[in-house]
């Protein structure tokens, strides 16, 4: 729904940059993870752990945000 809203899905939502955002953090994450940086103690890998989480709980939040917004539309649609 992020990108489609309440749309049918379609050819043009796979442009949309909200839907090439979503499908390059995790290209980009994997390419950083395998790059042959040596930093003491690992901190590189935690550090792109931690990036990885936040965006993790953004889009899980953005969702949760989207199933209430879809739930208020529909009680307002029922109200009239």
């Amino acid at each position: 729904m992020y990108v489609k809203g309440f749309d049918k899905l379609d050819k043009k939502h796979l442009n949309d940059k909200r839907f090439l955002l979503i499908c390059i953090i995790p290209l980009v994450l994997h390419w950083f993870w395998d790059l042959p940086i040596q930093a003491p103690f690992e901190l590189f890998r935690v550090g792109l752990t931690t990036a990885a989480w936040i965006a993790i709980i953004y889009f899980i939040n953005l969702g949760l945000k989207q199933i209430d917004d879809a739930k208020k539309l529909e009680k307002e649609q029922v109200k009239r």
